[in-house]
């Protein structure tokens, strides 16, 4: 991140989740987020937003916890872009996209609230500094889950 900075890139951290049950299997909500991923940056909207955005390039990671709504499947992915925007603008932009993507595969709709965040290269920075980077990204079954929630690796 320091070193995209001192290139003049900026830096957010945008989380992409999806609504999920307890009886449904892992398999089929990881299948379905990654084609939801691959319409939401790959379609002529999602085109649309990365160049407003200036995108240069993104670090993408899954991580997988299980809780009382059963498995929770999502992405965390570091996104570092040129422009100047208003991120809350784009994060309103990209959260629609994101939920008609996931209904287009056959997932849940995405909340409003939850479903799609964007946050500020700041919180980015401390978000990926708790572990470091290489962890955040790599070494997911070291984390915990939260509020009661379990990773696959606690089970």
């Amino acid at each position: 991140m320091a070193v995209a900075k001192s290139k003049g890139l900026r830096v957010a951290l945008l989380t992409c989740t999806v609504p999920h049950v307890v009886q449904e299997p892992l398999k089929g909500l990881v299948a379905g987020l990654k084609k939801a991923w691959t319409s939401f940056t790959s379609d002529r909207v999602g085109k649309g937003i990365r160049a407003v955005l200036g995108l240069v390039g993104t670090i993408r990671n899954i991580e997988v916890t299980h809780g009382a709504n059963g498995w929770h499947p999502h992405f965390h992915c570091l996104v570092f872009y040129k422009n100047d925007v208003d991120l809350v603008q784009i994060e309103s932009e990209w959260s629609a996209h994101w939920q008609h993507c996931c209904v287009k595969v056959g997932l849940r709709r995405p909340s409003d609230e939850h479903g799609l965040t964007l946050q500020n290269g700041d919180y980015a920075a401390a978000y990926v500094s708790k572990w470091g980077l290489e962890h955040e990204l790599t070494k997911s079954m070291h984390k915990v889950g939260r509020n009661h929630g379990r990773t696959p690796f606690d089970i």
